[in-house]
């Protein structure tokens, strides 16, 4: 698909991509919807390292006292990887986003009545984030079923946000991350000499040789192997 940047690696129209980890697994309520069967990982991609992790924060109005995923949602902006992690982290839950939007749209649409809840996707401690809830009237809650979570969500991860992290947060809060891959070619039997992930894809570019990709990994000073490694 145009914009597609597994597609366009896939294809051979790039040699690397960065995409969340989401994005590296299929979704599998909807391939068994469309009849779909198979492996759940995304074919001719395979993750080069680890660039870094967002994490779910779930803001509503400080005096709300309803469940965390209760009512109207609001995600990031539709067709992005954040609102895709959302979207499918919700839906595992049993809930459904009404609408998307910028973190600074969807945080004054809560403050506003017109959103119960806001899923913001970012990394802890994000300053925008602060800022918004020094602001006060707003308060982070825990992801509901966070450690059982990545049994029906592969890519997340149990995050702990540490108490303090956030204005009137007096406790550490659990919640879901999923990873920030950088991607190439998988590598397949027929590997070139050189060991090149796309030796045999006939790709239009050049493939990321082995010793390229543990450079590459080395270089980003995250010291964590890839969920889908």
């Amino acid at each position: 698909a145009e914009g597609d940047p597994v597609a366009a690696v896939r294809d051979g129209r790039a040699s690397l991509a960065v995409i969340g980890a989401e994005r590296f697994y299929r979704d599998r309520l909807r391939d068994r919807l469309a009849g779909r069967l198979g492996s759940q990982l995304e074919p001719g991609i395979e993750a080069v390292a680890v660039l870094g992790e967002r994490a779910l924060h779930v803001v509503r109005r400080a005096d709300d006292v309803a469940s965390s995923l209760s009512g109207r949602l609001g995600v990031p902006p539709e067709g992005s990887g954040d609102a895709r992690l959302a979207r499918r982290a919700a839906a595992a839950q049993g809930a459904k986003a009404a609408r998307g939007g910028a973190m600074a749209d969807l945080l004054q649409a809560v403050r506003q009545g017109q959103l119960d809840a806001a899923l913001v996707v970012t990394e802890l401690g994000d300053p925008d984030l602060v800022a918004a809830l020094a602001e006060g009237g707003l308060a982070l809650l825990p992801w509901p079923g966070a450690r059982e979570a990545p049994v029906q969500l592969p890519f997340a991860r149990v995050v702990r946000i540490p108490a303090g992290t956030y204005a009137g947060q007096a406790q550490a809060i659990e919640s879901l991350s999923a990873q920030v891959l950088l991607v190439g070619p998988a590598r397949t039997t027929a590997m070139s000499e050189a060991g090149g992930p796309a030796g045999a894809l006939g790709a239009t570019v050049a493939p990321v040789s082995v010793t390229e990709a543990r450079a590459i990994a080395d270089a980003t000073g995250v010291f964590e192997a890839p969920d889908p490694g």
